[in-house]
């Protein structure tokens, strides 16, 4: 029984989700003809496919059962009641599926309903009457036959039940011993995982001193190298401020160099211009001498736009020479601002990198602590973790047997209750038969006087027609046309 336990469940899970899976696309009401053939075939109730909750569990049959008395949980009747639900869906769906194959003569008959399905003028009376009589005496033989074969197997059954308690019996007893002996053995490797832990923890210990000092050595010389880097880094930026220094001094230089040569070019070319002014003044002078008066007037006109366009350029000249100075000036704010932000963005980024060490450090060995408090309380064969486990699952074992015991018990007695009513039904049947057959004798015999009376019938009138016959005078018959012509022509 307990080995058929695991294999009954999970057969029983795999017809629930199978019947989850392929779920029909319309379900027949319960009142269905139908699905109460389909019912009383299998042997089970409204109550068993309708019922909110399982029924209650049944007392102890065997006060002599090895198994611990478990009381009721919220964990149990949860699981109850789950088995309980797809037991009525896997039974639901079997009944569904029944009915749906079942034809409507085959209800009518498990329904004790009267199905008229004689036909007088296509049966034989005789061949029909040997026919039921021949498949009732063989029904009757077949049904002799069953409940034997049922007996004798129900003996061999008894005598197997006996014979697997006395083996079942002794596997108890030599699993309780191998049990007590793989727990001494279990106890005994145990207590040598616990010396060798504790060995082990101390070797732990000893390195974590060894990787502390390592660690403070290791920060000591990372603190050292963050000094050595900072210092490089002030002597790098000085380096560069004298580098940018020297370079803004070089394109100091460099622009005072262009600009002393832009003015010297601009000197030149002023000389130039007043070279060549003053020998157009010269020409102009020989040619007003000479008397032409509309040229010197327009030579004093272009003169004029002359002096105006030299003014121009000389003070967009000076506009650009200041535009220069306020670049430069701008120019050397922008580096100094730039030089405090980087500074400040430096100090700030190595105080939040010195905290966040600090932070791991700490918490490191807050977790470090927790982990030595943990293995001290978890470990061991007494832990209060392991024997609630063990506890559990103890529990959880027992419960679940007691539900398969009830579920084998429940679908025993709906078996014993299909095979009531196959049994019920096997005898209507039988007894039908028998009813049949002298009905149809009955009929036989009603048919045979009708035939005798009918065949009286036709020998009276056949002898009164061969009376009337034989009583009837004789005509001659007239002569032929061609023996009338054949006298004529002779």
């Amino acid at each position: 029984m307990a080995g058929e336990a695991p294999a009954l469940l999970k057969a029983m899970t795999m017809a629930s989700t199978q019947a989850d899976l392929e779920a029909p696309p319309e379900a027949l009401p319960l009142d269905d003809r139908r699905m109460v053939a389909a019912m009383r075939v299998l042997g089970c109730t409204v109550e068993e496919l309708t019922a909110p909750n399982p029924p209650p569990p049944a007392p102890r049959r065997d006060d002599r059962s090895p198994r611990k008395v478990v009381p009721v949980s919220p964990n149990s009747m949860t699981r109850r009641q789950d088995f309980w639900e797809r037991k009525q869906r896997s039974l639901l769906h079997e009944v569904e599926e029944l009915a749906r194959t079942m034809k409507e003569q085959k209800v009518a008959e498990i329904l004790a309903e009267e199905v008229d399905d004689w036909n007088e003028n296509a049966l034989d009376p005789t061949s029909k009457l040997r026919e039921i009589k021949e498949r009732s005496q063989a029904e009757i033989q077949r049904a002799v036959d069953s409940e034997r074969y049922k007996m004798q197997k129900i003996q061999e059954c008894a005598e197997r039940h006996d014979k697997m308690i006395k083996q079942v019996a002794a596997k108890k007893a030599e699993a309780h011993e191998t049990l007590l002996e793989t727990m001494q053995a279990r106890q005994a490797k145990r207590d040598k995982q616990g010396e060798a832990l504790k060995k082990e923890v101390l070797v732990q210990k000893q390195d974590q001193r060894k990787v502390m000092k390592k660690l403070h050595e290791s920060f000591k010389k990372v603190e050292e190298h963050q000094q050595e880097t900072l210092e490089k880094w002030e002597q790098v930026k000085e380096v560069r401020h004298e580098k940018i220094q020297l370079v803004h001094e070089r394109r100091e230089h460099f622009l005072i160099r262009e600009q002393e040569d832009l003015v010297e070019k601009y000197l030149e070319k002023e000389q130039y211009i007043e070279e060549r002014l003053a020998a157009k003044r010269e020409k102009e002078r020989q040619r007003a001498l000479k008397g032409e008066e509309e040229y010197l007037e327009k030579l004093e006109k272009s003169l004029r736009l002359i002096e105006a366009e030299q003014q121009k350029k000389e003070a967009d000249f000076q506009e650009a020479l200041e535009r220069q100075r306020k670049g430069r000036e701008k120019v050397q704010r922008a580096k100094e601002e730039k030089t405090i932000e980087v500074h400040e963005a430096l100090e700030k980024r190595f105080e939040k990198r010195d905290a966040v060490l600090g932070i791991e450090r700490k918490n490191k060995l807050v977790k470090k602590r927790e982990t030595i408090a943990k293995l001290k309380t978890v470990l061991g064969p007494q832990s209060p973790n392991r024997m609630a486990y063990i506890e559990g699952e103890s529990r959880r074992r027992i419960e679940q047997r007691e539900v398969i015991d009830e579920l084998v018990q429940q679908n025993r007695e709906r078996n014993h209750r299909a095979e009531d009513f196959t049994r019920e039904l096997l005898l209507a049947r039988i007894e039908e038969n028998n009813a049949k057959v002298d009905r149809r004798q009955e009929e036989k015999m009603l048919m045979l006087n009708q035939r005798a009376a009918v065949l009286k019938e036709a020998m009276c009138e056949k002898a009164r027609v061969h009376d009337e016959l034989r009583t009837m005078k004789v005509i001659p018959a007239p002569p032929r046309e061609s023996e009338e012509k054949e006298k004529e022509a002779k």
